[in-house]
């Protein structure tokens, strides 16, 4: 029952590219295609059959069935699509318009992107994902960001570190969703200051937990403290595959939205 949303999309596309790169097969160029042309087609512009503000961002999406449009823009997921579409040639006009759109929400008094077109908060997520990107003003949204420090101890491992809080809200709860952080260390080094990201990465390596699934396996977790469930704290507990793969490309020194440029 998920939506079809831009950023999924886009996602997928930016895996297909990687992919035909790394192989050279052709095999799923029909997908890839159409995954390009249905993110245009999301574009809300002059004469599409979505248009309404004109203003060249991306729809969020449509419900399961297909039907249902969901009628709100995410930056997070203009931002995707933005760096998914660069393999396309035939897409350059569309995705200079839609940089332009992603830009139009920058707030230079306050130094970030907000989160969504409609939303005027921040996460920390789109702040990393702007200068990983290369669409974000140089380290401004990296200086709102350091606003969102908080210091907690690990509730698994009992360490005390420092992360990014992905929200104000969390960073007025002192929670700590480990992900984000490994995000922000994955833009510094995009910007060149590898010194930065090997800092927070050196905190979130006091937060990696035995997988209660597969024995001999670590991970991380999706928050280090304060769970949002306390009924059922899973997100303690459970090993969070978006935390370890973003752990892995700062490893690696690798970029996924620089995939096909």
């Amino acid at each position: 029952d998920s939506i079809r949303w831009e950023g999924d999309n886009s996602w997928l596309l930016l895996a297909l590219t990687f992919y035909k790169e790394k192989t050279g097969t052709t095999n799923y160029d029909h997908m890839a295609r159409a995954i390009a042309d249905w993110l245009v087609d999301l574009q809300d512009r002059p004469g599409a059959e979505l248009s309404e503000q004109n203003d060249y961002g991306l729809w969020y999406g449509f419900d399961f069935a297909g039907t249902n449009f969901v009628h709100t823009k995410c930056i997070e997921g203009n931002l995707d699509a933005w760096a998914a579409l660069a393999p396309y040639p035939d897409k350059a006009e569309a995705r200079a318009k839609l940089r332009d759109y992603i830009l139009s929400k920058y707030h230079p008094d306050e130094r970030r992107l907000q989160l969504g077109g409609d939303w005027e908060i921040i996460d920390s997520e789109t702040v990393a994902w702007s200068c990983a990107c290369g669409i974000a003003p140089d380290l401004l949204a990296l200086d709102y960001a350091t606003n969102h420090i908080v210091r907690v101890t690990s509730e698994i491992t009992g360490l005390e570190l420092e992360g990014f809080a992905f929200m104000p809200d969390d960073a007025k709860a002192g929670r700590l969703e480990i992900a984000p952080t490994i995000e922000i260390a994955s833009a510094y080094q995009a910007l060149g200051k590898p010194d930065e990201a090997n800092r927070w990465m050196r905190e979130i390596d006091k937060t990696v937990i035995e997988s209660s699934v597969y024995p001999g396996t670590k991970g991380f977790a999706f928050v280090a403290n304060k769970t949002r469930w306390p009924n059922d704290p899973a997100d303690l507990r459970r090993i969070s595959p978006h935390a370890c793969s973003w752990y892995i490309f700062v490893c690696e020194g690798f970029n996924p939205f620089m995939i096909g440029r």
